[in-house]
């Protein structure tokens, strides 16, 4: 009736995919985050002279955006 091989199989799947999503989400942050940073420093502290981006504020910079922009 109970299948209990399949049910492990079942479980041990959903397990890796949220890993892999979980994994996915951070490499994306890593980059993303230090993307926004570089072309901050890069363009706008040279162009306009304000202050550099650190990695955390260029998250929130990311989030911020996100946010109001969708």
């Amino acid at each position: 009736m109970f299948d209990n091989d399949s049910f492990r199989r079942r479980k041990s799947a959903a397990l890796a995919k949220f890993l892999f999503f979980l994994a996915f989400v951070a490499l994306a942050a890593l980059v993303l985050g230090n993307v926004i940073m570089f072309l901050w420093n890069e363009v706008l502290a040279e162009a306009t002279g304000v202050k550099p981006l650190n990695f955390w504020e260029a998250l929130g910079l990311l989030l911020l955006s996100r946010i109001l922009f969708g």
